[in-house]
């Protein structure tokens, strides 16, 4: 016999269904195959896993995860497998866009990741706000000009330049994470990658402690790494270059943030 759903799962399903005929399809699933066929259909795989080694890691973006994707590739012993399914990257030579496709990263829920409950190392990176942001601004915006790769920036569908500076991007935070995804993904709360309290990881990395994520790595794979900070963004932007106008946005954005990493980050607000 099929075991009811419970109304948890109910309020899943109308919370996070992508448009009205994906949650009918959804609620018609639960009640045939019950709600675990539902849960998983509605929550695919999220961690980043290595199943051989049961690490389950969940990647912050601009939190040193190109650094940590790779040093799993280099002890994952599937690894291989896994990348002959992106043959497009076989030539990348550093190997980022490789890593990125083959350990995409993704937003936390939490009824898949009570799967990694038992005999899984849980692990993150987790990093300044601030920081973070800053980051985003000097990788994305100045160094790899995404904004000009968005569409409806280039039609003038959204009326934003593609080069702001620092102080009009940052006022304009929540326009420009609409308008190209790349920004929305790498400025997006860490609360959506890590889950609202990061009470159920194992071990949790502050960035400036990068290098002892590496060693437990090493450690529990028994493969030998060397620590190399990948994907530097090089800014030399900080928040006092900021207008007090700017910096007033960022309070707001950013507090809910520096709230859930309190225990690693003060807020310098």
């Amino acid at each position: 016999m099929t075991k009811r759903p419970s109304q948890a799962r109910w309020i899943s399903v109308l919370c996070h269904a992508r448009s009205v005929s994906h949650m009918l399809h959804s609620l018609r699933t639960m009640v045939s195959r019950g709600p675990r066929h539902t849960a998983e259909r509605l929550f695919p795989v999220m961690a980043i896993e290595i199943p051989h080694f049961k690490f389950a890691y969940m990647a912050l973006p601009k939190a040193g995860c190109s650094t940590i994707k790779r040093s799993l590739a280099t002890v994952d012993p599937e690894f291989a497998q896994k990348a002959a399914e992106f043959p497009e990257f076989a030539a990348d030579e550093d190997r980022d866009a490789l890593v990125h496709n083959v350990y995409k990263t993704r937003r936390f829920w939490p009824a898949t990741w009570a799967k990694y409950d038992h005999g899984w190392w849980r692990f993150c990176i987790v990093r300044d706000p601030v920081d973070r942001l800053l980051s985003c601004y000097a990788d994305l915006v100045v160094k790899r000009r995404d904004l000009y790769k968005s569409r409806r920036l280039r039609r003038g569908l959204i009326d934003l330049p593609c080069d702001p500076d620092p102080d009009y991007f940052f006022q304009n935070i929540m326009a420009y994470s609409k308008a190209a995804s790349t920004i929305r993904h790498h400025s997006a709360s860490a609360r959506w990658f890590l889950g609202p309290g990061l009470q159920d990881f194992d071990d949790i990395y502050p960035i400036e402690r990068m290098s002892d994520c590496i060693e437990a790595i090493s450690s529990r794979s028994g493969v030998p790494l060397q620590y190399r900070h990948e994907n530097k963004s090089g800014r030399g932007l900080e928040l006092a270059d900021l207008k007090p106008s700017t910096r007033k946005v960022l309070r707001k954005f950013l507090a809910n943030d520096y709230a859930v990493l309190s225990r690693w980050y003060d807020s310098p607000f």
